[in-house]
């Protein structure tokens, strides 16, 4: 009896699947093509979520509002909420495609704890989700805060010695690589197109959410309004404040390099245990 329920569940949700898959495909086929591969695997099903999230009507922003600032971090603040609709079509579909799996799974083994194993795979793959967005911020940030400190010091030199704080930023980014150089090249760009510079750094400060970079711009719209000839010395004291968060980093993430495999290695690990299972239960009622 339990397995002909499994059955029929599988059936039903396998259906629901490729109703929405085929008949949503087209309208959702660009989308698809602009997900980051990077941070999402399986892309091509996610047209089930979006499908999904079409047919109710969810307010996608609302659900994913505690994600916005992070997704606008990483892929800027106009294509933020792109990134909470990919999110939790994300989220939707890999429920919705080991929902049929599990069923199928555990009605040809007659073990409906396969089932519940292949279900709670798909609801850990939807939580994933999150849980790779907040790695990939911390590791922005890390970045980030391994970049400042050498920017700093090369910005208060050049102020020290004469050179406009516009061109010294123009000079630090020009020699920085990464993230940080990246994000200063993009503020000359906008201050260049005719964004007054204290926007432009203020901006740069939203796009760069670490605490050093907020203070530091602080720091440079004060300059910009007042005039301070402190600049040179203020960012000296920030820059030493940095190397040392700087070395503070580098200790915390050689502590932490291995706790950074534990997320893969589960995943594998129960990827290993569902495939050993599952052939050893259906051996069993084979033998039966």
């Amino acid at each position: 009896m339990l397995n002909i329920i499994l059955f029929v569940m599988g059936v039903l949700f396998a259906l629901i699947w490729a109703v929405l898959y085929l008949s949503h495909y087209n309208a959702f086929k660009d989308i698809i093509a602009s997900v980051d591969d990077e941070n999402y695997f399986l892309r091509d099903i996610f047209v089930v979520g979006l499908a999904v999230i079409k047919i109710f009507k969810f307010d996608y922003i609302k659900i994913g509002k505690r994600n916005r600032a992070i997704l606008a971090e990483l892929y800027s603040k106009e294509y933020a909420d792109f990134n909470i609709l990919v999110s939790l079509a994300a989220q939707i579909s890999y429920i919705l495609t080991f929902v049929p799996i599990g069923c199928f799974l555990g009605t040809a083994a007659s073990e409906p704890l396969i089932a519940a194993l292949a279900i709670i795979m798909g609801v850990f793959l939807s939580v994933y989700v999150e849980i790779k967005l907040k790695s990939r911020i911390d590791e922005r940030h890390d970045e980030l805060l391994l970049a400042l400190p050498n920017v700093l010091s090369k910005m208060a030199l050049l102020v020290n010695v004469g050179t406009t704080f516009r061109e010294a930023w123009r000079l630090a980014s020009e020699s920085t690589g990464g993230i940080l150089g990246k994000e200063m090249r993009d503020t000359t760009k906008l201050i260049d197109n005719g964004l007054s510079e204290k926007d432009a750094y203020i901006d740069f400060a939203d796009r760069c959410r670490i605490q050093q970079i907020k203070k530091m711009v602080s720091i440079i719209c004060q300059n910009l309004e007042k005039g301070s000839s402190e600049l040179s010395s203020a960012l000296k004291e920030i820059s030493i404040d940095a190397w040392n968060e700087k070395k503070h980093l580098v200790k915390r993430l050689g502590e932490n390099a291995n706790n950074k495999l534990i997320i893969p290695m589960m995943i594998m690990f129960a990827g290993v245990i569902f495939m050993i299972v599952v052939p050893i239960v259906m051996n069993m009622n084979l033998g039966v």
